[in-house]
């Protein structure tokens, strides 16, 4: 709103975004980095198998934070000053699904995974998914960096880290 509202009172070029779930290589803190950082760890840690989950019956879109860059800098580049923008993948994988492919990209195949109640929301949404659109129509923008590439690059980050760095 505060963006709209300068548009309209200063006639400043603003554009809004709304990001759906995204993630790659260097970003901490979402379920898929933390599948990839985890299974990374286990690749150490051969006397431990179980990877901690949380709902995996969840449904997600997700971005790579490159494609997501290109997105915002289209949106300002081409955008419509005022308009708003969905910026998200184009799937919606479930997130055992997810898992699987993480799993499947470990160097190691004996990971099973293990609900935590801690990673468990009382209010999770059961799908997230979001209209992109508009936004490929005014910018040309689509979603570049399939998800097996983006899981590819996250092990390569994650690989190159100290072991210290891995612990979530």
């Amino acid at each position: 709103m505060l963006a709209y509202q300068y548009h309209k009172s200063y006639g400043m070029h603003t554009v809004v975004a709304r990001i759906f779930n995204c993630t790659g290589p260097r970003k901490v803190g979402d379920a898929l980095s933390d599948f990839v950082r985890r299974c990374t760890w286990l690749e150490h840690h051969p006397e431990q198998s179980a990877i901690r989950v949380g709902n995996l019956k969840t449904k997600r879109t997700i971005v790579d934070v490159r494609d997501l860059n290109r997105a915002l800098m289209l949106m300002l580049d081409k955008g419509e000053a005022g308009a708003d923008y969905n910026v998200g993948g184009s799937i919606a994988y479930e997130m055992g699904d997810v898992l699987k492919q993480v799993i499947a990209a470990c160097k190691r195949d004996d990971i099973v995974p293990e609900v935590d109640p801690a990673l468990l929301r009382p209010t999770d949404e059961k799908i997230i998914y979001g209209d992109c659109s508009k936004l490929a129509a005014i910018t040309g923008w689509q979603q570049e960096i399939c998800l097996t590439q983006t899981i590819a690059d996250m092990f390569d980050y994650w690989r190159s880290k100290s072991e210290s760095a891995l612990m979530v």
